[in-house]
């Protein structure tokens, strides 16, 4: 065979491939037909419809096609009759839908030239035409059947009945498929934006560093979140309804400029008059493109003055763009690169260092700087006011790609600390508590979590209260108090305070050293927690815990000099004793002594039947008057005064003060209405004594609706209390 036969006959075999992968791109495949074959239209597979034209009364009212790129399943769908424009896919799905599950309620065959006069359909009031693939498939619809509820189709030789849904899907002109969205190619990716409105006119510019707004006296940075909110607002305009030929007054107008194919390409909306009589509208054009009425508070965005666009936050640059950072203040600055993965410091000037940097506490850090929004803004012509001329501090952040924000830190005074982000036309005045977070010292990059073990290495606990000391010890069956008694701790609180001292987290850093505002000279609680783990050595961690302060209370740790704060829950659980309060629930028949300790004192009561008694009867004194018929008096007793106080939030240490103290009372009690009242009358051992039951009850009933302690004129307390 020759060379010249051999390059024909691969010629003809290329051509054969061609037409077969042609062929088969424009006819149905088996698969797809056997997919539609339980549907009405057998030849309708949704998926290969390219074009649909809607023809009433012989005239076509509109016209579709899908515009396909190569694999592209889905497509673009446009109105390409009688007017060019995108298509709204939810229109198209929708009628695409109500054909494909179209079903036939009837179905007349062998029809007649007279049935199908009579059904409408030799003059049908509706044609509609779908390319599918390769094929043209046409249906007619005729007139209503007799119960009102169906309409006569016709495809080819066969007329059926299909409910109007499916006539009033195609029962459309071409405005109704036509896309609401006015602006055909996106402005999202602007480089510029002007915005006018009247006399006012607002000039957005995209930079490197991001957008920039046109203010007096130059260029400032603009907040990104609002640029991108009115750049939507423009871009996703959708017209409720296109009627009309002219906008009335101009409201607004709106020019957004993106690079396209290497050449400038403006989108101009215009904003006119009202549209409808309610005001909620108006009207509106993109371009050259039809007028159409737009709801007016989809406009909102776009009507922003342009000092409202300025960026609040002194820095942008998120966490995981921040590639370097430095800060410089009076003297000391502070160094913070990436480097092998981690983060690392250094401090030039006053105390110098180097050392890792928490990843968490550095995030930290920069998201309190970025949320400490200026309160107000001035104008830069006057920097010496502002301590700026020559800045006493500067923060740089570079990001990973080599952008640097740079910022001027000056004076800070009653209105704040003014700071200017480097070369702008104003000068930001941020809260004056933000100063604190430019001083560059090492405590905020330091981990919040102190040390990390498992709840159960955790074998005991000493938490001293002034004078008084409770240690609580493991065993088996979790924690127990061994002094200042011995019992059972409370399970789920000792198990929370086990975890915290495991897990030790601090709320933040606050100082290199206390000062007296931080009350640790003299602390409030002073902890002392072994850890004992599996692997590493047993250690002794120790907590002094001073004043409160917002969110928990200020806290040195072990040695170190540095003042921290630890939060609510943990102070908090320090409060009260770690004693089981089941303990109190024991059923008054089966207590037969008490023992009541405090500082230093023990006394011990012994049950006769009905009261306790400590050694001698009880001193003798007068029952109190009842405020309605009694029917209850007697002793209330040392014993319940103690549960009394402790059950009702009264400081443990102060209740059992006020009990080991008690001489003698009596109780009296009736009802008033649907409530029960008692009143006690207390008498301590001594003066000092019944001082202290008068203390806890007051304390006990400072808080309850319908308790009232009064005293007579021996300073002896006597408590009401109805409920």
């Amino acid at each position: 065979m020759t060379r010249t036969s051999t390059t024909i006959l691969g010629a003809i075999a290329l051509a054969l491939f061609a037409f077969i992968v042609l062929y088969e791109r424009q006819t149905m495949s088996t698969a797809e037909l056997r997919g539609a074959r339980n549907q009405l239209l057998e030849r309708f597979v949704r998926t290969r419809v390219d074009g649909v034209e809607i023809e009433r009364d012989g005239e076509v009212v509109a016209s579709l096609r899908r515009e396909r790129e190569e694999g592209d399943m889905l497509g673009t769908w446009r109105v390409v009759s009688p007017f060019e424009a995108a298509a709204d896919d939810d229109a198209v799905s929708s009628m695409l839908g109500a054909v494909q599950y179209a079903a036939a309620r009837r179905t007349l065959e062998d029809t007649d030239a007279a049935d199908l006069e009579r059904f409408g359909l030799s003059s049908p009031r509706l044609v509609a035409r779908f390319q599918v693939a390769n094929e043209t498939l046409e249906v007619r619809f005729g007139g209503d059947d007799p119960t009102g509820a169906g309409v006569y189709m016709a495809t080819d030789d066969v007329v059926h009945v299909v409910g109007r849904d499916v006539f009033e899907a195609l029962d459309h002109d071409a405005g109704h498929f036509r896309s609401k969205r006015l602006v055909d190619q996106g402005v999202l990716a602007a480089e510029r934006v002007v915005i006018r409105r009247g006399e006012t006119e607002v000039l957005l510019t995209r930079a490197e560093t991001g957008w920039r707004i046109a203010v007096d006296g130059g260029e400032v940075l603009a907040a990104m979140a609002k640029v991108e909110e009115s750049l939507s607002a423009f871009n996703d305009l959708e017209a409720e309804r296109f009627e009309g030929d002219a906008l009335g007054e101009t409201f607004l107008v709106v020019e957004a400029t993106t690079e396209r194919e290497g050449r400038d390409v403006t989108t101009r909306l215009q904003i006119g008059g009202a549209c409808g009589e309610r005001g909620e509208e108006r009207m509106a054009r993109v371009d050259d493109g039809p007028f159409a009425c737009v709801l007016a508070s989809r406009l909102d965005p776009l009507l922003r003055e342009a000092t409202d666009y300025r960026e609040d936050r002194p820095v942008t640059i998120s966490d995981l763009e921040v590639g370097a950072m430095t800060l410089a203040l009076d003297g000391v600055t502070l160094a913070v690169t990436r480097d092998a993965g981690a983060w690392k410091f250094s401090v030039e000037g006053g105390r110098r260092g180097e050392g890792e940097a928490d990843d968490e506490a550095f995030a930290a850090w920069l998201r309190e700087i970025r949320q400490a929004r200026a309160t107000a803004f001035a104008p830069a012509d006057a920097l010496e006011a502002y301590g700026l001329t020559r800045p006493r501090g500067r923060l740089s952040i570079t990001d990973t790609e080599g952008t640097e924000e740079v910022l001027e830190i000056g004076a800070a005074s009653t209105e704040g600390l003014f700071v200017r982000r480097a070369g702008e036309a104003q000068v930001l005045v941020l809260p004056a508590a933000a100063e604190a977070l430019f001083e560059p010292g090492t405590l905020r990059l330091r981990a919040t979590r102190l040390w990390e073990y498992a709840e159960r290495d955790v074998k005991r606990v000493t938490i001293a209260r002034g004078t008084v000391r409770e240690v609580l010890a493991r065993d088996e069956r979790g924690f127990v108090v061994e002094a200042p008694v011995q019992a059972r701790a409370d399970r789920d609180r000792s198990a929370a305070l086990a975890r915290a001292l495991a897990r030790l987290d601090v709320s933040r850093f606050v100082a290199e050293t206390p000062s007296a505002e931080h009350g640790l000279a003299s602390p409030r609680f002073q902890v002392e927690a072994t850890i004992d783990p599996e692997e590493g050595d047993e250690r002794t961690v120790r907590l002094r815990i001073g004043a409160a302060t917002e969110g928990g209370a200020f806290a040195q740790i072990d040695a170190d000099s540095v003042v921290v704060v630890l939060g609510d829950e943990l102070v908090g659980a320090f409060d009260e004793a770690f004693v089981d309060r089941g303990l109190f629930a024991t059923p008054l028949r089966e207590v037969e002594t008490v023992r009541v300790q405090s500082e230093g004192r023990e006394r011990a009561f012994t049950w006769d039947g009905q009261r306790f008694l400590e050694g001698d009867e009880p001193l003798d004194v007068a029952e109190p008057p009842a405020d309605g018929e009694s029917f209850d008096q007697g002793t209330f007793g040392q014993y319940l005064l103690l549960l009394l106080l402790t059950d009702g939030g009264v400081d443990q240490q102060e209740a059992a003060r006020a009990a080991v103290g008690w001489g003698g009372d009596q109780y009296v009690a009736w009802r008033d209405g649907d409530e029960t009242c008692l009143r006690v009358s207390f008498e301590g051992d001594s003066a000092s004594d019944t001082a202290e039951i008068a203390d806890a009850l007051d304390e006990w009933a400072g808080g309850r609706d319908g308790a009232e302690v009064t005293t007579n004129a021996d300073d002896q307390p006597t408590l009401t209390s109805c409920g």
